[in-house]
């Protein structure tokens, strides 16, 4: 790659802008460059840089995948918070269980901090709630619960998915270059930990339906 005057916070450095190359803030408050994409780069010793080398004529397409994965990772956080809302005040209102509904508002604040790397405001710049082809998509099923418990089954359900595929989001390289490399781990631990609490409150509310 190109060497040089790296221009970034106010001072010469290899952490900042350099031109054709795509840079990203992490939670250190330096940067990681997730690709070049400078026509010429050779990706040498002397500037290591990312995981490839793409060209600038690819840039467009790039930053295109990484917003549509920003966009999977804003639904499916959004879809996990309110599943363990759903699952923390059936804990705590329907069933009584303070401990239960203490440690899924936790797992809510923790889902919360594995995100926090990301910069404010990029999930929301990537959202397109009008765009989105299966906002109409529903079943006559998700329209009816028979009982509480039904209703924390469905939102246990929903948890381990919604986590499932923003863990694996998470993963991308380019995307791990801006939440951080700890981030898809963290949501790991999160749905394993979905896998035993989720029931503990469905088994609690189907004991009280009436015989």
């Amino acid at each position: 790659g190109r060497s040089g005057r790296v221009k970034g916070m106010g001072r010469d450095s290899r952490r900042g802008v350099v031109e054709g190359v795509s840079l990203q803030e992490t939670p250190s408050g330096g940067t990681a460059v997730p690709a070049c994409f400078a026509d010429d780069c050779r990706g040498d010793a002397a500037f290591p840089h990312g995981t490839e080398c793409i060209g600038r004529r690819r840039r467009a397409s790039y930053d295109r995948i990484v917003r549509r994965v920003l966009r999977v990772i804003d639904a499916n956080a959004n879809r996990a918070r309110e599943a363990l809302r759903v699952l923390e005040d059936a804990a705590r209102f329907a069933g009584g269980l303070g401990p239960i509904a203490a440690r899924l508002k936790s797992m809510r604040h923790g889902l919360q901090q594995s995100l926090a790397a990301i910069p404010s405001g990029t999930l929301a710049a990537a959202r397109n709630v009008a765009g989105d082809p299966g906002r109409e998509i529903s079943t006559e099923r998700e329209g009816r619960r028979a009982d509480e418990a039904a209703v924390v089954a469905a939102a246990g359900g929903r948890l381990a998915e919604a986590l499932r595929s923003l863990e694996e989001a998470l993963k991308i390289d380019a995307v791990a270059a801006i939440a951080g490399r700890d981030a898809a781990p963290a949501v790991e631990r999160l749905r394993y930990e979905s896998y035993e609490v989720a029931p503990i409150v469905e088994r609690a509310l189907a004991a009280r339906r009436p015989r």
